[in-house]
């Protein structure tokens, strides 16, 4: 998006240009000479005249992937009303669990991710049988959609989790199904300023 803003700008000699940066580095293609080529060309490219990025981290590689100088960006953080969450979430917790049928004194894990590789769902559904080992009673909450949700619950009968698992598919009241568990997951590598 980056490369396309400012090349409309040449091609059209628009007199500003704002660019939104809010992941980090993903080239089109996961090859070095992709990354190598996206880094070259946006080096290249007119400077827009603002980048805004959602985090600090992402500010950095909007330097050094997007060539942005520092004195052109603003990092505007994604905001969350908490007091709107705190008065949406009552009563939440035993709602939902008896919506699930899970046990009220029951350890919940829940994760509100994205079904994608970046947010190793896979990797935290192998983890459920040595958890189950330590705490029998254990129960796992998935909230969201994606490529890789069909492969995580194949994975979960697998293993043979499922009377402990539940997938709820994509939620608008993740700040309940959040006060309805005790832990909350992330297992990505890295993450841009999550919500």
């Amino acid at each position: 998006v980056s490369i396309i803003a400012r090349l409309t700008r040449i091609a059209h000699d628009q007199p500003g240009i704002v660019i939104h940066i809010h992941d980090e580095w993903r080239a089109a293609f996961n090859s070095l000479p992709a990354r190598v080529l996206e880094r070259w060309t946006n080096h290249a490219l007119p400077q827009p005249d603002v980048a805004i990025c959602v985090c600090k981290s992402v500010a950095e590689v909007t330097e050094w992937v997007h060539g942005v100088e520092p004195s052109r960006q603003k990092i505007l953080l994604n905001a969350i009303d908490i007091e709107n969450i705190k008065s949406r979430t009552t009563n939440a917790r035993d709602r939902l669990r008896n919506e699930w049928g899970i046990p009220a004194d029951a350890p919940v894990l829940v994760s509100t991710s994205r079904f994608g590789p970046e947010k190793r769902l896979l990797d935290l559904v192998q983890m459920i049988p040595a958890v189950l080992e330590r705490v029998p009673n254990a129960y796992f909450v998935f909230a969201g959609d994606g490529p890789e949700r069909a492969p995580a619950m194949q994975l979960v009968q697998e293993l043979g989790v499922s009377a402990f698992t539940r997938f709820l598919g994509h939620r608008t009241d993740i700040p309940d199904v959040i006060t309805a568990g005790d832990v909350t997951t992330l297992l990505c590598l890295r993450e841009a300023c999550s919500y």
